[in-house]
C-alpha cells in the first residue's frame, strides 16, 4: 500500500530515546507492527522505522545526527513527511556488537530472528552513538532488551 503523510510533531524524550509520536492517520494507513519508512524531517532525508506503541499508534525514534542534520532539539516541533521504504533490509551488524551478541548463548540467534525492521533500528541507534562510551551502553541495552524477550 502507497501513502504518503505530512506533520508537525514535538519532539521528546521518551525511555532515553528522541522521538516523536506520529499521527494516529499515519498509524492507520501503516496498520499494526513494525514498518520500515522513508521521509523528510525538515528538509533532512531518513531511513527508519516506525515502532508500535502498546495501545495503538506509532512512535519514530530520531537519531542524533539526523536531528543535528534537521536543525531540531527536545522541545521543538518538527515536519515531517513519511512514506513506506521498500527497502527495509538489514544492513550488516557492526563487529562489536556481534561480538557482544555471540557471548551468550542463543542471544545472536534471536537478534536475527527479530523483524528487519526493529534489528535495522538496533543497529542504527547503536551507529548513531556520539561517543564511543555511549555506544557501548547502547550496545549493552540491545544485549539486555534481548535477553530479557527470550
Amino acid at each position: 500500500m502507497t501513502w504518503t503523510h505530512d506533520f508537525t510533531a514535538k519532539v521528546e524524550v521518551r525511555d532515553g530515546l528522541h522521538v516523536v509520536d506520529v499521527p494516529r492517520r499515519v498509524s492507520l494507513s501503516a496498520g499494526p507492527g513494525y514498518h520500515p519508512v522513508a521521509g523528510t524531517l525538515n528538509d533532512a532525508g531518513f531511513h527508519a522505522a516506525l515502532a508500535p506503541l502498546p495501545g495503538g499508534g506509532h512512535r519514530l525514534h530520531l537519531p542524533g545526527e539526523l536531528r543535528e542534520r534537521a536543525g531540531i532539539s527536545v522541545g521543538d516541533g518538527a515536519t515531517i513527511v513519511l512514506q513506506p521504504d521498500p527497502s527495509g533490509a538489514v544492513p550488516e551488524i557492526p563487529d562489536d556488537l556481534a561480538a557482544v551478541l555471540g557471548v551468550l548463548a542463543g542471544v545472536r540467534r534471536s537478534f536475527d530472528a527479530l523483524p528487519s525492521i526493529e534489528a535495522r533500528e538496533m543497529i542504527a541507534w547503536v551507529d548513531s552513538a556520539p561517543r564511543q562510551t555511549d555506544r557501548v551502553r547502547r550496545i549493552v541495552r540491545v544485549l539486555a532488551r534481548i535477553v530479557a524477550e527470550e
